[in-house]
């Protein structure tokens, strides 16, 4: 579990400065030619401190040449 091991969590740090966090998990296949599809997702911090309900996001990637 990522937080009883702190190598696996956020840093207090940052997540007390942060406006916005993203959480993605991408998966990438090809040779030559690669493609990526990530899903996850985004929370942002409102005027009051609080964060967003999630929103659901989707990243797509093309890439080509030696990977």
């Amino acid at each position: 579990a990522a937080r009883l091991d702190p190598e696996k969590s956020i840093p207090s740090a940052v997540l007390k400065g942060a406006r916005g966090l993203a959480i993605i998990t991408v998966a990438k296949a090809g040779m030559l030619l690669t493609y990526k599809l990530g899903t996850g997702l985004v929370v942002a911090r409102r005027s009051d401190g609080s964060w967003s309900a999630p929103s659901a996001i989707l990243s797509l990637g093309l890439g080509w040449g030696a990977q």
